[in-house]
């Protein structure tokens, strides 16, 4: 509920711009795989336990091509290449865990977080466009920070200092 209420906020706070509808984006897709992991664990509602899993997988490898687009557009860069190819692989990944029998199943629920089952034959491609992304986002919002405006830099600097909090506990 926390992602649902700072997207609404978001919504109703700021103008409707690239930076809003990104930022947004990004919330709903966590709260679509907090969602899905609480539906996995606790009496799978509207859905099977599943479908959920593969609701919360399709949200969240659409978490690193909307970090990246976000990074290209705080940054200023016009080139488009960076957030198409990482949405076009993000995409088929998405499409594969949704329609793929057995791309992904209902996982095992732990104290506190779920283990998603995921095909093996997709788990270190799928590894390394995750992380491999993620990396990616790091390295491109330090790159073009270093010819950004101040505040421009500081947006910057404090993404990449996200993902690198991010990736460091869940690895």
């Amino acid at each position: 509920f926390i992602e649902i209420i700072l997207a609404a906020y978001t919504l109703w706070r700021y103008r409707m711009s690239t930076t809003t509808k990104l930022a947004t984006a990004i919330l709903v897709c966590l709260a679509v795989f907090q969602l899905a992991e609480f539906n996995v664990c606790e009496n799978a509602q509207v859905f099977d336990s599943a479908t959920w899993a593969r609701l919360g997988y399709v949200a969240i490898t659409l978490l690193p091509p909307l970090g990246i687009h976000l990074v290209n557009h705080l940054s200023g860069d016009k080139r488009r290449w960076p957030y198409g190819l990482a949405y076009a692989s993000g995409g088929l990944f998405a499409a594969y865990f949704l329609f793929a029998t057995g791309g992904i199943a209902a996982g095992v629920c732990l104290g506190n977080y779920v283990i998603f089952e995921q095909a093996q034959n997709t788990v270190y491609l799928y590894g390394f466009y995750y992380y491999g992304l993620l990396i990616a986002a790091i390295m491109y919002a330090l790159y073009t920070a270093m010819d950004a405006e101040k505040h421009i830099k500081k947006s910057l600097h404090a993404l990449a200092v996200g993902y690198a909090l991010f990736m460091v506990p869940t690895t």
